[in-house]
């Protein structure tokens, strides 16, 4: 708990202006979750040496370091002494069953507008990492799992991935929270007009609708049941009916935000919540 202690007084104040004290309890909250994954795998090197750490990431040119999660990993990781890399998906290669990476070393900084540095460029190999962090965004396409595939051959050889490219294959971000029905409200996953009108009745009027691949709040519509334009929607989100959609009772209780929970080795290490 004195890390925990520690941890909460590490604040990011972004220079034009600081942030929130309720966007400054957060970042402070990321931090933890971050230090607590930096500690774990130290642990698992069995030494205090920096660290080689990979993001698959998407451009760092255009994350919102206010509210990005992977960069609050990689601000945590760079206060710590270790190094960080950026690896866009496309640059992911293989010679013969080794991955490897055209990878950026980068600093990055709590700055908007001149958040990060390029280092170097230099190929990486992954059996070279501590630790590879898999966090690219939806959709999950074909150009999606041919990368999972390729990681899949570093965590064979003993890589720590995070998360595991097997469990990210077999597990939709969206629907996987319905094999625990007891934590969910209820919810259809549809592309039928008719069924999904009759659901946003069932739920009182109103109702939450998003894609099955989406993230970070893109595509997600508040349903009414009395608005004229409903039908309309449906057809906007499901494609006139040809791709399912996850519809889900309207909970008011969102406002409060959701909370993302890191796991490891089975045991809860911290917890950050998220404010729309």
């Amino acid at each position: 708990m004195r890390l925990l202690g520690r941890l909460r007084g590490e604040q990011v104040a972004v220079e034009d202006g600081a942030p929130s004290r309720r966007k400054q309890a957060g970042r402070s909250a990321a931090l933890f979750v971050c230090a607590t994954a930096f500690w774990y795998l130290r642990r698992l090197q069995g030494g205090g040496m920096p660290l080689n750490l990979a993001f698959i990431m998407d451009p760092l040119e255009r994350v919102n370091i206010r509210t990005d999660t992977t960069f609050a990993l990689m601000l945590a990781a760079c206060r710590r002494g270790h190094l960080v890399y950026s690896v866009s998906p496309h640059e992911i290669g293989l010679q013969q069953a080794c991955p490897y990476f055209l990878a950026r070393q980068v600093e990055v900084f709590a700055r908007l507008g001149d958040h990060y540095r390029v280092l170097q460029t230099r190929r990486l190999d992954a059996d070279a990492c501590a630790a590879i962090f898999i966090r690219t965004d939806p959709p999950f396409d074909a150009h999606y799992l041919m990368a999972t595939w390729m990681l899949s051959l570093a965590e064979d050889a003993g890589v720590h991935l995070i998360n595991s490219p097997r469990g990210i294959r077999s597990a939709n971000e969206k629907l996987y929270a319905l094999n625990f029905p007891e934590l969910c409200p209820p919810t259809v996953v549809t592309a039928n007009r008719g069924q999904i009108a009759a659901f946003v009745k069932s739920c009182g009027g109103r109702a939450i609708a998003k894609p099955t691949d989406g993230h970070g709040g893109y595509g997600v519509v508040l349903l009414k049941q009395d608005d004229s334009n409903l039908n309309a929607l449906v057809d906007l989100l499901s494609l006139e009916g040809r791709r399912p959609i996850v519809v889900q009772q309207f909970l008011p209780e969102a406002k409060q935000g959701d909370k993302r929970l890191l796991v490891v080795d089975g045991e809860i290490r911290g917890a950050v919540r998220r404010v729309p």
